[in-house]
């Protein structure tokens, strides 16, 4: 069973800019610089600051922490994202409750 439809503003960004700054983050580094800031990121996919940082507080990005920030080299990263955050937000029937301790 799902929810019904809601009222309610629409993302203005497009999944497409989401996908494009989740891949750049991951796959790229910037030209003249060693890791991106969130300004260089934004004019780079044509999106406002504040869009790149809410993207990556939802993914758990903090490329400005060297130590602990790890590029993977899998070029399907961003698709296979998509797939595991699906799975959480919608836990097939089957399996709800299973991992809870």
């Amino acid at each position: 069973m799902t929810d019904a439809p809601r009222p309610g503003r629409q993302p203005s960004v497009r999944e497409s800019k989401v996908a494009e700054n989740i891949r750049k983050t991951t796959q790229e580094t910037p030209a003249n610089a060693t890791q991106w800031l969130v300004r260089s990121m934004a004019t780079g996919v044509a999106v406002s600051k504040d869009t790149v940082q809410r993207v990556w507080r939802d993914n758990g990005f903090k490329p400005h922490r060297v130590k602990t920030f790890k590029v993977p080299n899998d070029p399907h990263f961003a698709e296979k994202l998509g797939d595991v955050v699906g799975l959480y937000l919608n836990t097939p029937r089957a399996f709800a409750g299973t991992f809870v301790r």
